[in-house]
C-alpha cells in the first residue's frame, strides 16, 4: 500500500492514501473474520442444530457475494483511478506524482479519489461514497445475523 504514496504528489496522498488504507484494511478485516467463521460449522451437534448448520452454510455464501462485491467494486474504481493518472500524466506532459488535485478538479475527475467522504470542491454525486458505506454496513448487518442464526 506504500507504493501508492509515492506513486501521488503529496497532495493527493494527503487526502485520499489514509482512506484507502482505511478500506483496505476494513475489507482484510471482513474476510479474515468471516472466513474464521467457516471453523464455526465443526462445532458438535449437541452446540448446534443441523439445520442451522445449512442455514449458516447458505449464508455465507450470500455474504461472501456481498464482500466480493465490495472487494471488485474497490478495485475497479482503483483501476480507473490511476488509468486517469496515467492519461492526465501523458495530456499534461507531467508525471504521474506531479499530478495535483488541482489537475483532477480541472479533469472533472477529483470524485475518483473519493471513498469515504466527498472531498471540497469536488461536483460529483455521492453514489460511489453510499455504495461503499452501504456494502460495509449490510457485510457486517449479515455477518451478525449469520451468528445469530447459528446460535439460535
Amino acid at each position: 500500500m506504500k507504493n501508492i504514496a509515492v506513486s501521488l504528489s503529496p497532495e493527493f496522498a494527503d487526502m485520499f492514501v489514509r482512506q484507502q488504507q482505511l478500506l483496505h484494511r476494513l475489507i482484510s478485516t471482513m474476510f479474515g473474520i468471516v472466513g474464521c467463521s467457516w471453523f464455526l460449522l465443526l462445532l458438535p451437534e449437541s452446540v448446534v442444530e443441523a439445520e442451522n448448520h445449512d442455514i449458516f452454510r447458505c449464508g455465507q455464501y450470500e455474504l461472501y457475494t456481498i464482500m466480493l462485491t465490495l472487494w471488485g467494486y474497490d478495485f475497479r474504481r482503483r483501476s480507473v483511478r490511476f488509468a486517469w493518472l496515467l492519461e492526465a500524466s501523458a495530456a499534461l506532459g507531467k508525471l504521474p506524482s506531479a499530478i495535483t488535485p488541482d489537475d483532477a478538479r480541472t479533469a472533472n475527475k477529483l470524485h475518483l479519489f473519493e471513498i469515504f467522504s466527498k472531498l471540497p470542491k469536488s461536483n460529483h454525486k455521492y453514489f460511489h461514497i453510499i455504495f461503499t458505506w452501504g456494502l460495509f454496513f449490510i457485510s457486517a448487518a449479515m455477518f451478525t445475523r449469520q451468528l445469530i442464526t447459528l446460535f439460535s
